[in-house]
């Protein structure tokens, strides 16, 4: 809801919803949930900051950003996908596999090439989240898999929601955002295809 009403221009808004995601206190089940609304909600602030995106409460938002930035140890990094779904208990995972062939996922979260998936959520809507603070050039490969469901569910179709930045938090930053319907039966879905280049 906060990234969407930023986007529709309404900054006080999206700051207060922003503010009780953060400062909710959420179920287990609902992974790290918090560290990934830090992240959008950094996104947010700085935005705030720049100009970007008007606000009436100029000053609240840039402790905001003074206090969110300390406690967040991640400051930019060069690729960040994350997914949420929108059905409950519901196991959805995601997958990338970097340049070197190793892939990130729910049995291997971190990559030896500094690769760190969240916790995994197996009862329903996400979300979880990879970053690569720093890519080396390659190719990476990104997928979500319809690990599970509730059994007495038989008409919703599962919709992954997919957001992949590149180069996060710098002046460089793009984002793509997509959607895919994913069915039952272990349904994996290529999401994403990224070339980082050389630096």
């Amino acid at each position: 809801i906060a990234r969407c009403l930023a986007e529709m221009g309404q900054a006080d808004l999206a700051l207060a919803y922003y503010e009780v995601a953060l400062s909710g206190s959420w179920d287990e089940r609902f992974g790290d949930f918090s560290a990934i609304v830090t992240l959008d909600y950094l996104r947010f602030l700085r935005s705030v900051a720049s100009g970007k995106l008007e606000c009436s409460v100029k000053e609240f938002a840039a402790s905001r950003l003074a206090s969110v930035a300390k406690d967040y140890v991640v400051t930019s990094c060069d690729l960040v996908a994350a997914i949420s779904w929108n059905t409950d208990r519901t196991d959805v995972d995601l997958h990338v596999v970097d340049p070197t062939g190793e892939e990130c996922y729910y049995q291997n979260r971190e990559t030896n090439i500094g690769g760190l998936l969240s916790a995994d959520v197996i009862e329903g809507y996400g979300p979880e989240m990879f970053v690569l603070p720093e890519a080396p050039a390659g190719v990476y490969y990104m997928a979500a898999e319809y690990y599970a469901d509730d059994v007495s569910r038989a008409t919703t179709r599962t919709k992954v929601y997919v957001t992949i930045y590149e180069k996060w938090g710098t002046p460089q930053e793009t984002v793509k955002r997509s959607v895919v319907t994913l069915k039952t039966g272990k349904d994996f879905q290529r999401i994403g295809v990224i070339e980082v280049g050389e630096k």
